[in-house]
């Protein structure tokens, strides 16, 4: 049962299912047009040829990208015609003249084919023009009689390949802008999994911890025990001979089984659920069919509860009153601090346990090493299929608003899976115990929170993206209004999420998105408190690192939380643009937007180029014949003669010397013509059983080779092996047809194509094997098409068949290598030495960029700022208490005002505590800070805030290139691997591995720009840059060396050649003691601070900041390891040189 599922999902469901089944519809109808009797000779070449064009063009994701495809081929066929009419007009009788011509008309043509923005002379444009051309010149049945006539049925054929396309693609459309918004939901399903498990993930590690020391607490509460009653024994031995024997007192701790646990725990939950709850996103999230609660507020009881209880021998007064307070306010209490570790962990194991209890009743979700890289594989996957239909998206023009929105959720989905698998890295690396029990263990409750909350609000994204309501939430003001209406009713009703009831979700979702933004304040208040508490404490001074161990985890953490409401955002919009651009059905817009445009796009743009032909003409006319004077005369032939020679040297530069783009031209033009030359005059002709069929080994020629050398050696391979499979598999399905009378064999045919089609689809679809699908399937469709045109059966036909494909392969293979070859190995590496420089550049404009290395403090401006916000902080005070004493009867209002007066103290007290601080640095005392590095200055916060909007987006554009640069390479490994396995099968690992280094290097540069972004406030900066900036100047200097190394390795020049492993080894030991020093820096910086008794008071600024320095700590460790790697390819020999094993 499991395997027949398997075979149903990977066959008969998915994207990929629905392409393979419009491929083989499409070549089915193209075959109908091969099978059906004209009554006269057609060309049997152009009628065998018309299925296999449309294979090559149907597997696409777009089926307008198809029929843009499908239009080139015939305008291929159109140019092929033009030129085969005019050489014959021209030429004559003469067939060698037409040898010359046909191979600079084919140079010219492949030289305009590669260059970029050629829209209309792309895709199978050239491959289908040059293949006619031969076929029509030079192997047409009737010679030159029949040229004309033979052009007239290229143009048909073609005219029914385009025809196929359009009824195969019209019955069954699909456009990837739609199919872009269907793939966000399932990536977004990923993601939203990926999350959470990192959640269990960190709950695992703590709980082990946990346990550990619980366990260990047990065994000595055990041993102190036993020697207490051997004790009470000892002293009682006299006396209790004397007393009456009684039975033993039952224990009044009970100890319940685990089931017991549940059911206790279910009734509780239960019971702090009540309408009046004021967290509608947090006691309700809705996930298909079942629901979780999450009571916060019950959360904060049971902590200020067990708080008090644990301090009742103290204080027994303060724990009635803040009992009482409890009982009658349960928002006022968000600033109570963890005095006693064991709370929290029982805190943390009576939450973690209700919430083992409702996770197993929603989802089973398995936390293992195995299971969470099989999510990884998926997240990634889906990733790369979106950036596919993405660019196939792009292509559609009308929906050009879309495709941005579309492009700016693709690279959030991008950073996103860098920054959960950094987080899932921190969380994998672990704490020390005292971290874990001074810093992480008090903020497990609120994490926790946030995990579900997250999660929640993936829920409602998830539900809102799904949704066909047509009015979706008509302005922005329709979602503002709900979240004030819920707000004023207190969220005193529960509300029913039905999937018709948009508004209702949106107002959650709102509301959940600023509930979240509150619980991510309170973490950092409560990690703040946290650091105060354990600078107070005698306990063992934790390292700097550890401490930006644990900066490091919760930045990730809550930057990634507070990312979701700009995801939110995006996508309502996303989903309203959507609606209002998808009201018609797909095949209607296809035919609107899509094919109109591609009949009429090239007619336009001819008659556009003619016109401005025809001006360009009648003002030169016109400047010639105005009268000019004799010194203007020479002036204007000196200029006519200047733009000749511009005219010619332009020409020169664009079919020469633009970007190596002469190779390929080159290199395929005289395989064409070298291959056309002695098989024209050897056609037909017959060597015992071996027959010559030139056009095979011409069409093996022109559809193989591709600029690269080791992408032509490797499809070459590949065209061999599926030549070999399709055409075994035809010669079997001829045989069969052979027996099976007429009416009837035609329909066998038909069957056998469609499955046959349908089943290499998928392999064609996977980007390493797409060339052997789409060769697999043609040689099956020419094996079995050939037999049934001969109307005879031919043993030998599928042989000949596969040796002239071995004749066309053998001799791409010795053109590429021999006549000015371009090597994948030799680009990549410059490509390598590329990226390396752009990431070098990019992590020294983030690190500038959050660090304001190149802005000045305003100093006046600061203390000012301050000023003013504690006078605010003091009206908001006033106000906030003359509001509780107007409202005392209203308790919702009461708990409100509370809040506000705690967090408004707080800020009071925070605020004069920076500027204690700042004080105490201006004043210089105990850090020598020199005065001439503070200057007062007045700058525009305007303009500063614009080059900043711009400069955090030339990094995001920066580390998008940096991706799919990273992608390219991936690509490319496959051709290395066909290059080298003549000089050096071992050398592709090299090449492996420094793109593993690179991806490395991305997910750490992602994971910096999201710790020094946003850009550090003043006090971070006047209070720690002084004192880190020296080795980071030094640490930037050492990347621009690399940088200008790199650059002299790119010209692989006799002076790079002396350039050894001693550079590398010299940059990684230099950067790892930039890293000490900056890693001391920052360690002076908190020693002082933790002395002082002042650290906490950076909090949680210092948040950021302590990540910010891990960040590049981490960065450092990865662009050393990619030094190492990078040795490793330094410099390349020759490839001859390397075959032979020549010394270089």
């Amino acid at each position: 049962m499991i395997f027949i599922n398997n075979i149903k999902n990977r066959f008969f469901k998915g994207k990929k299912c629905r392409i393979a089944f419009i491929e083989a519809f499409t070549t089915m109808i193209s075959c109908i047009f091969s099978l059906i009797p004209y009554g006269f000779e057609f060309n049997f070449s152009v009628l065998v040829l018309i299925p296999v064009y449309v294979i090559l063009a149907s597997c696409y994701t777009s089926s307008y990208t198809s029929l843009t495809i499908g239009a080139t081929i015939f305008y291929g066929t159109c140019v092929a015609s033009l030129y085969c009419y005019l050489i014959v007009l021209i030429t004559r009788d003469i067939i060698w003249i037409t040898f010359i011509t046909t191979f600079l008309f084919s140079y010219i043509m492949a030289t305009i084919h590669v260059t970029a923005g050629r829209k209309w002379m792309g895709g199978l444009f050239f491959k289908k023009m040059l293949l006619d051309i031969i076929i029509v010149l030079y192997f047409a049945p009737g010679g030159k009689e029949n040229i004309h006539s033979n052009n007239w049925q290229n143009l048909v054929g073609s005219g029914f390949i385009f025809s196929s396309m359009i009824i195969g693609h019209f019955i069954s459309p699909t456009l990837a802008s739609r199919l872009f918004f269907f793939k966000t939901l399932k990536t977004f399903h990923s993601t939203r999994l990926y999350f959470r498990i990192i959640g269990h993930q960190l709950n695992e590690k703590l709980d082990l911890f946990t346990n550990n020391q619980q366990n260990q607490q047990n065994q000595q509460n055990q041993q102190n025990q036993q020697n207490n009653n051997i004790l009470r024994i000892s002293n009682n031995s006299e006396t209790e001979n004397n007393k009456l024997k009684l039975p033993l007192a039952r224990s009044t701790s009970l100890e319940y089984s685990q089931q017991q646990q549940q059911q206790q725990l279910k009734i509780k939950q239960t019971q702090i659920i009540s309408p009046t709850s004021n967290d509608i996103s947090s006691s309700m999230i809705i996930d298909g069919e079942s629901s979780t609660i999450i009571d916060f507020d019950q959360t904060n009881i049971n902590l200020n509860e067990n708080n008090n209880n644990n301090n009742n021998n103290n204080n027994n007064n303060n724990n009635n009153n803040n009992n009482n307070n409890n009982n009658n306010n349960n928002n006022n209490n968000n600033n109570n601090n963890y005095n006693n570790n064991n709370n929290n962990y029982n805190l943390k194991n009576l939450f973690k346990n209700e919430k083992k209890i409702k996770i197993n009743e929603e989802i089973y979700l398995q936390t293992s090493e195995k299971e969470i890289q099989k999510i990884e594989i998926k997240f990634t996957n889906e990733i790369n299929r979106m950036i596919t239909i993405f660019n196939e998206s792009k292509s559609e023009i009308w929906n050009n608003d879309l495709n941005s929105n579309y492009n700016k959720v693709l690279t959030i989905f991008e950073l996103s899976f860098k920054q959960l698998v950094s987080i899932k890295e921190a969380i994998k690396s672990g704490f020390t115990p005292l971290a874990s029990q001074e810093l992480i263990s008090p903020l497990i409750p609120y994490i926790e929170c946030l995990v579900e909350e997250v999660y929640l609000q993936m829920g409602l994204m998830i539900d809102i993206l799904e949704s066909k309501v047509p009015d979706f939430i008509k302005s922005d003001t329709t979602v503002n209004n709900n979240n004030n209406n819920n707000n004023n009713n207190g969220g005193g009703s529960e509300f029913i999420v039905k999937n018709d009831n948009i508004d209702i979700v949106s107002s959650i979702l709102y509301q959940s998105f600023d509930e979240t933004k509150d619980l991510v304040d309170r973490v950092k208040l409560e990690f703040r408190e946290s650091v105060n508490q354990y600078e107070k404490s005698n306990n063992e001074t934790l390292s700097g690192i550890e401490v930006s161990k644990v900066c490091y985890f919760i930045h990730g953490v809550l930057s990634f939380v507070l990312q979701q409401r700009q995801f939110g955002d995006l996508l309502i919009t996303i989903k309203r643009q959507q609606i209002t651009q998808f009201k018609s059905s797909c095949r209607y817009e296809l035919f609107k937007n899509g094919l109109l445009f591609i009949l009429i796009g090239i007619p336009l743009n001819l008659i556009n180029k003619y016109k401005s032909f025809k001006n360009m003409i009648l003002n030169s006319r016109k400047n010639t014949n105005e009268p000019s004077s004799e010194p203007q005369k020479e002036e204007e032939q000196r200029q006519q003669q200047s733009k000749i020679n511009f005219f010619f040297n332009s020409i020169i530069i664009y079919f020469f010397k633009n970007n190596n783009k002469w190779r390929y031209p080159l290199q395929v033009s005289i395989a064409s013509i070298t291959v056309t030359i002695p098989f024209h005059y050897f056609q037909g002709q017959q060597y015992k059983e071996l027959e010559l069929y030139g056009v095979w080994a011409c069409a093996t020629v022109v559809l193989v080779m591709v600029p690269s050398c080791g992408a032509t050696i490797y499809r070459g391979f590949l065209r061999f092996g599926a030549t070999i499979v399709g055409a075994f598999l035809g010669f079997l399905i001829s045989l069969l047809c052979s027996i099976i009378p007429t009416p009837g064999k035609e329909i066998i045919i038909l069957l056998f194509i469609f499955i046959f089609v349908y089943m290499m689809s998928f392999i064609q679809q996977d980007q390493r094997y797409s060339y052997a699908g789409a060769v697999s399937s043609l040689t099956f469709l020419i094996i079995v098409l050939g037999q049934h045109k001969s109307n005879s059966f031919d043993y030998m036909y599928p042989v000949l068949r596969a040796f002239h494909i071995t004749l066309g392969i053998i001799w791409v293979i010795i053109i590429g290598l021999f006549i000015f070859p371009y090597f994948t190995y030799k680009s990549t590496r410059i490509k390598i030495f590329n990226i390396t420089n752009s990431i070098t550049d990019t992590s020294i404009n983030i690190i500038e960029k959050g660090l304001r290395m190149n802005e000045l403090i305003e100093i006046n401006n600061l203390n000012l700022n301050l000023n003013l916000n504690n006078n605010n902080n003091n009206n908001n005070n006033n106000n906030n208490n003359n509001n509780n004493n107007n409202n005392n009867n209203n308790n919702n209002n009461n708990n409100n005002n509370n809040n506000n007066n705690n967090n408004n103290n707080n800020y009071l007290n925070y605020n004069n505590e920076k500027k204690e601080i700042i004080d105490l640095i201006l004043s210089g005392k105990g850090f020598g800070l020199p005065n001439d590095l503070i200057k007062i200055i007045d700058n525009d916060e305007k303009l500063l805030a614009k080059n900043r909007e711009l400069k955090k987006k030339e990094i995001i554009e920066s580390i998008r290139s940096i991706r799919i640069d990273i992608g390219q390479i991936k690509s490319s490994l496959y051709d290395i691997k066909s290059e080298m396995v003549f000089v050096s099968p071992l050398k592709v690992n090299k090449y492996s591995s420094v793109f593993e280094k690179l991806n490395d290097c991305l997910t750490k540069l992602v994971v910096l720009e999201n710790s020094f972004d946003p850009i550090f406030c003043d006090i971070i900066i006047l209070s720690t840059l002084f004192k880190v900036s020296a080795p980071l100047n030094q640490f930037f200097q050492q990347l621009n060396k690399s940088k200008s190394e790199f650059n002299q390795l790119k010209i692989n020049s006799d002076d790079s050649k002396q350039c050894n492993a001693d550079f590398f080894l010299q940059s990684s030991l230099s950067l790892q003691s930039f890293q000490t020093k900056i890693n001391d820096a920052y360690q002076s910086i908190r020693v002082y601070y933790l002395k002082e008794k002042i650290f906490h008071n950076l909090y949680p600024e210092m948040i950021q900041f302590g990540s910010g320095f891990l960040s590049i700590h981490h960065f450092i460790n990865s662009y050393v390891q990619l030094l190492q790697d990078l040795s490793s390819i330094r410099k390349e020999k020759s490839y001859f040189k390397s075959i032979f094993r020549i010394k270089h």
